[in-house]
């Protein structure tokens, strides 16, 4: 199934040991995270390590949804999460960008 909404967000951490313990906390509930995220129509959800900044402490996050109502949805679902299931004092700046994908080239 394709997607047409896409968000992006950039994490960036204080140091690099903050970003080793978010992403330890993150691997630890993503598999139920997503279990549940897909079942309202999250498509995708990827952590990646930003690699190509000296001296940069970011993680990137990326959910694909398969409509603006599995995205109205899921944005619902991860406000929950956050004040009930996400305790962690790790501290960290957030920047989000969202986007409808306008062209999408892939190889076989």
């Amino acid at each position: 199934m394709e997607s047409n909404l896409i968000n992006h967000t950039i994490v960036e951490f204080p140091s690099e040991e903050y970003l080793e313990l978010r992403k330890r906390e993150l691997l630890d509930v993503s598999d139920d995270f997503f279990t549940e995220a897909s079942k309202m129509g999250m498509l995708r959800y990827t952590i990646s390590k930003i690699w190509n900044k000296t001296e940069s402490n970011k993680l990137c996050f990326t959910f694909e949804y398969k409509d603006e109502k599995s995205y109205k949805q899921c944005q619902k679902f991860i406000e929950e999460w956050q004040r009930t299931t996400d305790n962690s004092s790790v501290p960290r700046k957030s920047f989000a960008n969202r986007g409808i994908i306008i062209a999408d080239y892939k190889s076989d």
